[in-house]
């Protein structure tokens, strides 16, 4: 039988990894963090004259701009992600707490995509009409 700690054990491993992608995002959205890379191309390119520009000084650049690239790409997606999630969850809720509006909208990202064009085909039909209202009362 799990106990309760280790129940949990996956949950906190997320929350450490969303804390630190976090981090990483709002360091590299930092206008530092662009000036730290381009000094670092510079000396890069400095010494590289020095060294002749050798395959290795190269392989160095080559590797580590590849690491970079690619461990950025999931820290951007996890970010982007969170954002977007937080963002859905409050257009749901100003959907669901206006008496006017239909709750056809919430959560509709999660529907199937028939679904989806449904509701899409009834925003335009409803924009239609207004539309024409507007057309008619001028």
């Amino acid at each position: 039988m799990a106990t309760l700690e280790t129940e949990h054990q996956p949950r906190r491993h997320i929350d450490t990894f969303n804390r630190v992608s976090r981090a990483i995002n709002a360091a590299c959205a930092h206008p530092a963090a662009s000036a730290t890379v381009f000094t670092v191309i510079v000396i890069w390119l400095l010494f590289g004259q020095h060294a002749g520009f050798s395959e290795t000084w190269q392989l160095v650049m080559n590797t580590t701009s590849s690491v970079v690239t690619f461990l950025m790409v999931f820290v951007i997606a996890n970010a982007q992600k969170r954002d977007t999630d937080a963002l859905l969850l409050k257009l749901d809720l100003l959907i669901a707490a206006n008496p006017d509006t239909k709750n056809t909208a919430v959560a509709l990202e999660e529907h199937p995509e028939h679904i989806v064009e449904a509701v899409r085909q009834e925003i335009r039909d409803l924009q239609d009409r207004v539309e024409g209202e507007e057309r008619e009362g001028a």
